[in-house]
């Protein structure tokens, strides 16, 4: 058997379509665990129109990623386990198929999918989705990805760290021996939730957690390369694409992306033996 585990907290417009594609694939031998973090929209309501899903609640609060998945894992029933965002929506009916096909060859232990923009993302967030799944391999995520049970039982998931909670669990997972392999055939809808209105401080923490998580170094030239290669790549997508409204923000985007990621980096590394964000 397969578990899926969907995390969620305030996904009303997104967890209905989300909810809609799991059910909808061309295999049928798995459960559904649900945990929502009191969330304050519909998402609740939503999740009732499926009794079929094993449903849990996390306590009174906001709770960090790793809470929330460590408060499910242990009530799987699984062997392999699939981590599904609430907010990534599956693309067709055999997203988890190809998702699971990976763990079919001896020594992988999991596999992860590959992101499509949403429709309505901002510009930017919308070529960093397409640079990131588009050449080489991408950094493993949780939005949609499948690991064996005892590789959970093994290696826990993080829960100091509200971001960068995925590639650090990978790097652990991957030292301790295990191949993690990327399933381009596997396609979700996801994009970052990333906003001008939460643009400084989304980045801002990320920095801080790559670097408390990672050991990511990002001095101020990096910041200067970012933000000057992302910069140009943007505008020479605007050209081809012909998006010539996404014009006025791009440089303002990139510039305030990159510098809080750097300000967040640089403060992790001013407070060497924080483990926290």
């Amino acid at each position: 058997m397969i578990s899926i585990v969907i995390p969620s907290r305030n996904n009303e417009k997104r967890i209905g379509r989300t909810l809609a594609g799991i059910f909808a694939q061309n295999r049928r031998d798995f459960e559904v665990l649900s945990c929502d973090d009191n969330s304050a929209d519909r998402t609740p309501a939503i999740l009732d129109y499926y009794p079929e899903i094993r449903r849990f609640r996390m306590p009174e609060g906001e709770h960090l990623p790793g809470e929330i998945l460590n408060r499910v894992l242990p009530e799987c029933r699984g062997d392999i386990v699939v981590v599904n965002h609430a907010d990534a929506c599956p693309l067709d009916a055999d997203y988890l198929n190809e998702l699971l096909k990976p763990l079919g060859a001896p020594g992988t232990a999991a596999a992860f999918a590959q992101q499509e923009s949403r429709p309505d993302a901002p510009f930017e967030v919308w070529c960093d989705t397409m640079r990131r799944f588009s050449s080489g391999t991408p950094e493993f995520s949780f939005a949609g990805a499948a690991v064996r049970r005892e590789l959970f039982d093994r290696i826990p998931v993080g829960a100091s760290l509200p971001l960068a909670v995925a590639p650090e669990w990978a790097r652990r997972a991957e030292e301790a021996g295990a191949r993690i392999v990327y399933a381009p055939a596997a396609r979700i809808e996801y994009s970052r939730p990333v906003s001008w209105s939460n643009l400084w401080d989304w980045n801002r923490l990320l920095g801080r957690c790559r670097a408390i998580a990672l050991g990511e170094l990002f001095p101020f030239r990096s910041f200067l390369r970012r933000f000057l290669r992302d910069t140009l790549a943007d505008l020479r997508a605007v050209r081809d694409g012909r998006c010539y409204s996404a014009l006025p923000g791009i440089v303002p985007w990139r510039f305030v992306q990159h510098y809080a990621y750097y300000r967040g980096n640089r403060a992790a590394a001013g407070n060497e033996g924080k483990t926290s964000c």
